[in-house]
């Protein structure tokens, strides 16, 4: 609180008045002495607190009473380290240098809570050409159990003339005609191997038609190596011929092979017809899943 002062009297001086020192020289420091007086207001009422704005963290002036206080209540030495803890998720406290570190290199308006979705959409913004983005997987596959449609190799069999089969006996379907052969899979007779293609997944589809016979029932079989991979069996068409088809898909070794044989049971021979609807096809489709 300001304290009133009464106005400072000056003196006149006279010499003798303090041993040792002139009129003149005490006349000036008296002088001094007004002109601070008059400059600081500490006279007539004047008072500092009002003549002087109070400091802030912003603007130079007096220490208010408060702030005083405060600074009486810190003690020497006083660390703020040592008297208060660092903050953690479950205390308040100061930021350590590593923690502000960490804050300052936030990005502006950038919030924790986003969900799954909206984490894709903003990587979905630098995706493309050059983004340097690579998926682990690709519906839960890797890249290497995929193959380029480049490397997909066909083969494409078919006969120039009819195949007479004998009652009840399995017979091997031989090829002789190439309509298509991409890695040389056939070469001649009834088997397509797949050494040069490589192992992977291969389809394999087989046409077969049947002269017409009312008579018993028509079968064609692919065989893929020594076994049994698929099987079309039915009654024979009354005043038609008789077509089946049957196909298969799985992995095959790189010694591999696949034929094709059929069965006819009406009596007697019975004619496997040349033509579009006898075929034979394998092809390549994918490596091992």
């Amino acid at each position: 609180m300001a304290t009133d002062v009464p106005a400072y009297t000056e003196t006149t001086w006279n010499e003798g008045a303090a041993p040792g020192i002139s009129a003149a020289e005490l006349q000036r420091m008296d002088d001094q002495i007004k002109a601070l007086s008059d400059e600081f207001n500490i006279h007539n009422g004047g008072d500092s607190v009002l003549d002087h704005p109070v400091a802030t963290t912003g603007v130079l002036g007096m220490m208010s009473s408060g702030d005083k206080l405060k600074a009486d209540g810190i003690s020497t030495g006083h660390e703020a380290s040592a008297n208060h803890p660092l903050g953690t998720a479950g205390v308040k406290g100061f930021l350590s240098p590593a923690q502000f570190t960490k804050l300052a290199g936030i990005e502006a308006g950038a919030t924790g809570d986003q969900t799954a979705p909206e984490h894709l959409d903003a990587i979905k913004t630098g995706d493309g050409a050059g983004s340097g983005l690579d998926a682990d997987l690709l519906d839960g596959k890797q890249a290497v159990q995929f193959e380029l449609g480049s490397n997909m190799g066909n083969v494409e069999l078919r006969r120039s003339a009819d195949l007479s089969l004998f009652d009840a006996t399995l017979t091997d379907v031989g090829w002789d005609v190439e309509d298509r052969d991409d890695w040389g899979g056939h070469g001649s007779g009834f088997a397509v191997t797949i050494d040069d293609e490589g192992a992977g997944v291969y389809i394999a589809i087989a046409n077969i038609t049947f002269a017409s016979n009312a008579t018993g029932l028509r079968l064609i079989q692919i065989v893929k190596v020594a076994g049994v991979v698929a099987v079309d069996r039915r009654q024979a068409v009354s005043g038609d011929s008789t077509v089946l088809t049957v196909s298969y898909v799985g992995f095959m070794g790189g010694s591999d092979s696949f034929k094709v044989q059929a069965l006819q049971n009406s009596g007697g021979n019975l004619d496997v017809t040349a033509g579009s609807n006898t075929r034979f096809m394998v092809a390549r489709i994918g490596a091992r899943s």
